[in-house]
């Protein structure tokens, strides 16, 4: 089925639109093109139905930027295109400066339908980025959830390509295991290795640097002493590696939803 575009001309005649959609309709993009001409009903007729494209135009009576800074107040994720009167620079650095996605002379219409299907192409690609970032929102809200009640300490850590560590997620096991408020582990990730005891160190270090060179699970034991404890712990830990972790840089390697248990030496 055809899609028909919906398009929102503001400040233009009837006469304007129909040559708007006789000129789409020829390169194969059916549209309905709806004019407004005064301020005072733009507001309605934006919030009356889900507009694929808004054409303003450069005349004192509703100019392009009020056009703009009202779609922008009504907290709408409509592309705005300026129909200019005049090719001048200035005018153009302008409106896309308060928000059009693109000018095209009012004259001559040979831009105007790769215009609006450029628009359109974005406007999904921005949709579907909003979409995927709240479902991972989601997702990340449900291992948060499942996490804090999950024995031990739970926690996502990044090893980036110049050997930074980072701790982009940590749970609150973390103050019962190693004495330090998650947020202190996450702006200081070197506080952990500074808990192990000194025999089992290098065992740590060399057992993360093989799980990312092989790609391989990271298993390591080894023993710490918590910040503020007299006792020193058995620790064990279970991590499985990924590549393109969030937030890592080119190169890095991340290990998700991995999990220290930790038990009193003896």
């Amino acid at each position: 089925m055809t899609r028909i575009v919906t398009i929102l001309m503001v400040g233009h005649t009837d006469e304007a639109a129909g040559r708007v959609r006789d000129r789409l309709g020829q390169d194969g993009l059916p549209a309905t093109v709806r004019c407004v001409a005064a301020r005072e009903d733009l507001v309605d007729v934006l919030q009356e139905r889900a507009w694929d494209v808004v054409l303003t135009d450069d005349q004192p009576e509703m100019r392009a930027e009020q056009v703009l800074a009202l779609v922008a107040r009504q907290v709408l994720d409509i592309p705005v295109v300026a129909l200019v009167s005049h090719d001048d620079e200035r005018v153009a650095a302008r409106l896309l400066a308060a928000g059009a996605r693109d000018f095209l002379l009012a004259g001559s219409l040979a831009r105007l339908t790769p215009a609006i299907r450029y628009c359109l192409q974005q406007h999904e690609r921005l949709q579907h980025f909003h979409a995927t970032q709240l479902a991972l929102e989601k997702s990340e809200a449900r291992f948060r959830a499942l996490a804090s009640n999950l024995p031990g300490l739970v926690f996502q850590c990044v090893l980036e390509a110049d050997g930074e560590i980072a701790f982009p997620y940590v749970s609150e096991g973390c103050k019962a295991l190693l004495g330090l408020a998650p947020e202190i582990l996450q702006a200081r990730p070197a506080k952990f290795a500074e808990l192990i005891l000194a025999e089992d160190a290098a065992g740590y270090g060399q057992s993360m640097q093989a799980s990312a060179r092989q790609f391989a699970a990271w298993n390591w034991e080894g023993r710490i002493q918590a910040q503020g404890d007299t006792d020193i712990k058995w620790v064990s830990l279970r991590a499985t590696p990924r590549r393109g972790a969030r937030g890592a840089g080119r190169g890095a390697v991340g290990w998700n939803h991995a999990q220290y248990h930790a038990q009193q030496a003896n």
